[in-house]
C-alpha cells in the first residue's frame, strides 16, 4: 500500500476474510516500525462492519508494517509505504512542541503540565464554533470544543499522560477523539491522575 502526506486509510479484515471460528473482536492491529510516520484515528472492531480495523492517516514519508493477529498468530500484513510528507501535521507538531518548551519545564509535575497546556489553550485561542481541522486550527488561533480536545489530548500525551476523549451526550470514554465526536455534545478529555479520572475542558471562553 502507497500513500502520500495527508492521506487517510483504514486496514480492516471482514468476517469473509477469516475463517468461521476467528473471532474478529480479538484481533489485533500491530504496528513494525516508525509508529510517528502515521496518525492513527481509531481502530478496533466495528459493529456495523463486523470487521476489525484500524484507520490512519500518513504523516511522515517511510515505511512501516502493520499486522493483524489472532491468538498470537498473524492473520495478514500491510506493507506500507508514505512517499511524501504531511506538511500541514508537521507545521502543527513542531507548533505543538515549540508551546511545550515555553510553558514546561523538566522539574513540573504531570498536574501543573496539564493545567498549564490547558491554561495556554484557553487563553491562546479565540473559541470559534465550526473551527477548522486541528492541523489547520492551531495557525488561526481559533478553536471549538472538539480542536481544543484534540490540542489538548496531544499535549497531554507528550507528558506521558493516559487521556481520553468524552461527550457530555454519552459520558462514555474513548482513545480517540473521532468516536467522542460522533457522539455528539460538547467533547472534553479525562486524564488519569493519582488513579483517579480527572476532567480537563480546553475549550476556549465563548464571549
Amino acid at each position: 500500500m502507497t500513500l502520500t502526506g495527508g492521506k487517510s486509510t483504514s486496514c480492516y479484515l471482514a468476517p469473509e476474510d477469516v475463517s468461521s471460528n476467528t473471532d474478529l473482536t480479538k484481533v489485533t492491529m500491530e504496528i513494525t516500525g516508525d509508529k510517528s510516520l502515521i496518525v492513527i484515528a481509531g481502530q478496533g472492531y466495528d459493529k456495523g462492519s463486523w470487521c476489525a480495523y484500524i484507520d490512519f492517516t500518513a504523516a511522515r514519508a517511510g515505511n512501516l508494517i502493520i499486522t493483524a493477529k489472532y491468538n498470537g498468530k498473524i492473520i495478514k500484513q500491510w506493507n506500507i509505504t508514505i512517499t511524501s510528507d504531511w506538511q500541514e501535521y508537521l507545521g502543527y507538531y513542531s507548533w505543538r512542541k515549540s508551546v511545550e518548551n515555553q510553558i514546561w519545564t523538566n522539574d513540573m509535575e504531570l498536574k501543573d503540565k496539564l493545567d498549564a497546556a490547558q491554561n495556554y489553550i484557553k487563553t491562546h485561542f479565540k473559541y470559534k464554533n465550526g473551527a477548522p481541522q486541528y492541523v489547520y486550527a492551531y495557525s488561526e488561533g481559533i478553536a471549538d470544543c472538539f480542536t481544543a480536545s484534540h490540542f489538548f489530548g496531544d499535549f497531554a500525551k507528550d507528558a506521558g499522560a493516559q487521556v481520553k476523549y468524552v461527550s457530555t451526550h454519552t459520558g462514555n470514554m474513548y482513545d480517540y477523539i473521532a468516536y467522542a465526536i460522533s457522539d455528539g455534545g460538547h467533547v472534553f478529555n479525562r486524564v488519569l491522575l493519582n488513579g483517579q479520572w480527572v476532567n480537563y475542558d480546553a475549550q476556549p471562553p465563548l464571549s
